[in-house]
């Protein structure tokens, strides 16, 4: 029968479908049980505490003879990590030779004109470091949290250059400073507040 699982930090539908055996997350994700998830979550952006409805995997049968060799195929899904490289002054980083490193292993890549830089990964994997310039940077899979969550707004504040990282909730003041800065750049009412429009257009810059 299903299960239900709870999100935790760092956890999308990707990797919660390959915890439990599946191998694609589009079929745990449209079950449905899960549209009330689906009509306030990407599948990519969950937030800790969200219920995951997992269905009973269908299993298949396959009539073979006996006395011979056969080959079977998985067919597993990957993920594609994209990620955009700016320098300090937020123009594109282009044409770039970059290294992502995880587990043990490397892969030497390039960025496009637009600092775009796209990779294939495993799903549960859950960080990899990113070498730029000579400087190496953590890359966290999965711990960017809805931007109408406190955490998922600062960390998308943070990541356009707005506001200082931290590991703590930001303070409010430099939160709503962050904001300003964003809305005037952005050519929206200067508010500072974290309105409807806001968030939809901080959304669309960050890319997610």
């Amino acid at each position: 029968m299903p299960l239900i699982h709870e999100v935790v930090l760092g956890e999308h539908m990707a990797s919660i479908a390959a915890q439990y055996g599946f191998g694609g997350w589009q079929g745990v994700w449209k079950h449905p049980d899960n549209a009330a998830l689906r009509a306030k979550r990407n599948p990519n952006v969950l937030l800790p505490g969200d219920q995951v409805t997992i269905p009973d995997r269908a299993t298949g049968l396959v009539a073979i003879e006996t006395g011979q060799m056969h080959s079977f195929r998985v067919s597993r899904s990957r993920l594609k990590l994209h990620l955009v490289l700016q320098d300090h002054d937020g123009a594109a980083i282009a044409a770039e030779q970059v290294e992502l490193q995880w587990a043990g292993r490397n892969s030497e890549l390039s960025t496009s004109d637009q600092g775009d830089l796209e990779a294939k990964i495993e799903p549960r994997l859950a960080s990899l470091t990113l070498v730029a310039r000579g400087q190496a940077t953590p890359v966290l899979i999965g711990n960017l949290n809805p931007v109408d969550d406190p955490s998922g707004l600062d960390a998308r504040l943070a990541n356009l250059g707005y506001l200082s990282a931290t590991e703590d909730a930001a303070d409010p003041r430099e939160r709503r400073l962050a904001i300003e800065e964003f809305q005037l750049e952005q050519g929206l009412p200067i508010t500072g507040n974290a309105d409807a429009v806001t968030l939809a257009k901080l959304k669309e810059v960050h890319g997610a």
